[in-house]
């Protein structure tokens, strides 16, 4: 599960993963992980693309869940490497009109 919001109650990015003892069941599907964005209003696009990328790469590639605490920063660390490589060759890039779609809080 994604949780994610613009405020102007915060002054820099926040990021967190939530891993829950015992798994939510929302309409039947159970929520065992929570990831956590937060960002200001006044935040570059660039932030938002880059937290976009490292979100996209937890759900799509790795089961968190049973990782440790060093693991996952292990590889959200190995998925920055990732992004900035490949935005060094011109591979993955949000548009603006993506970065705009996160919804204030």
């Amino acid at each position: 599960m994604l949780i994610h919001c613009r405020t102007d109650t915060i002054e820099e990015l926040q990021f967190g993963i939530i891993k829950l003892y015992n798994p939510l069941n929302i309409q039947e599907t159970n929520i065992e992980i929570v990831i956590v964005l937060l960002a200001p209003i006044s935040i570059d696009a660039e932030y938002i693309e880059i937290m976009g990328y490292i979100t996209e790469s937890i759900f799509r590639d790795k089961i968190i869940k049973d990782m440790g605490e060093e693991e996952i920063f292990q590889m959200i660390n190995m998925v920055l490497g990732d992004f900035y490589n490949n935005k060094s060759k011109g591979g993955y890039e949000m548009n603006s009109s993506e970065a705009k779609k996160t919804k204030y809080c």
